[in-house]
């Protein structure tokens, strides 16, 4: 075991104009999306502090960015990506997956992730649009 530097992201995989950002457990769906996308994938650990070199890091080489994470899209760690890059004066294509602002039916979670488009195909999916963009 290792000591996490707090605040401090780590790129677990290196790829093209596309990366993904990654907070919570999603991080192997995002990797195995990734291998599919050619995308790059940062394991970003904390929200806050935001890791905000790790964010610039990746601006100077990527013009797309998806932010992923199993929690409300509205006001969770997308945004605060959102919010910091908006100051960055930079042109990027920002795509935030999560949980949408509506009520979410009780289930499997598997099924309710697959319906939310929080899957492997659904990060697939969302890459894809962008890369043809």
């Amino acid at each position: 075991m290792t000591a996490l530097e707090i605040g401090k992201g780590r790129v677990v995989r290196e790829g093209s104009d596309l990366a993904i950002l990654s907070f919570g457990h999603l991080l192997p769906d995002a990797l195995a999306a990734a291998e599919k996308l050619n995308a790059t994938v940062v394991d970003m650990r904390f929200i806050k502090p935001l890791d905000e070199a790790m964010i610039i890091s990746i601006l100077k080489s990527h013009t797309k960015i998806i932010t992923l994470e199993e929690n409300a899209i509205m006001g969770g760690a997308g945004s605060a990506v959102n919010e910091f890059i908006a100051t960055q004066n930079t042109a990027v294509s920002i795509k935030n997956i999560g949980l949408p602002d509506r009520f979410i039916q009780h289930g499997n979670v598997l099924d309710l992730k697959v319906e939310i488009a929080l899957t492997e195909d659904g990060i697939i999916q969302a890459g894809r649009a962008m890369l043809v963009e």
